[in-house]
């Protein structure tokens, strides 16, 4: 496969400067119009959705805490949920979990944000990237050690193993 015979479909500005966008992610769902995540050096990332009206790609929404740059992004495969989770990983030592529901009314978007879940390590995080179900979410970052979390029966998010590079010999 040759990306030189590739042609680029659209392209647009997701970003304020030359190095704004560092990590992105496609909304997998079918059922949704075509909808990214973008992250960068920014402590904000951005939703991004299609606008077949338009013809263009407008910002849907925008998810706002953390106090560092975004490394990674990953969007949720939703398999039967009504809301989407968008993981974020960020240089702060953070993992947001985001919770996004579709609303009829309220806010401009039409888009309830909620942060679910704040979750710590010790060392800046790098990347982050669900399961095939949406369940699990792995992390990495500076320790080296690749941190699984999920949601318990208590609706909280918690580490449920640990996956460290290191081999005691």
């Amino acid at each position: 496969m040759n990306l030189e015979h590739w042609t680029m479909s659209e392209k647009f500005k997701a970003g304020k400067g030359k190095n704004e966008v560092t990590c992105i992610s496609w909304n997998p769902s079918r059922f949704d119009p075509p909808m990214l995540v973008v992250g960068g050096p920014e402590p904000t990332v951005k939703v991004w959705i299609r606008s077949d009206q338009e013809r263009r790609w407008k910002q849907y929404t925008e998810l706002s805490r953390h106090n560092g740059a975004v490394n990674d992004v990953s969007w949720a495969p939703n398999l039967g949920r009504s809301y989407h989770l968008i993981a974020t990983a960020s240089s702060d030592t953070k993992i947001k979990v985001w919770k996004l529901t579709k609303e009829d009314s309220g806010s401009e978007s039409g888009i309830k944000v909620v942060c679910e879940a704040e979750l710590l390590q010790e060392t800046e995080v790098w990347r982050c990237e669900w399961n095939v179900t949406g369940t699990v979410l792995a992390t990495s970052g500076d320790d080296g050690t690749v941190r699984l979390w999920r949601k318990n029966f208590q609706n909280q998010w918690i580490c449920v193993s640990d996956i460290s590079g290191q081999v005691n010999e």
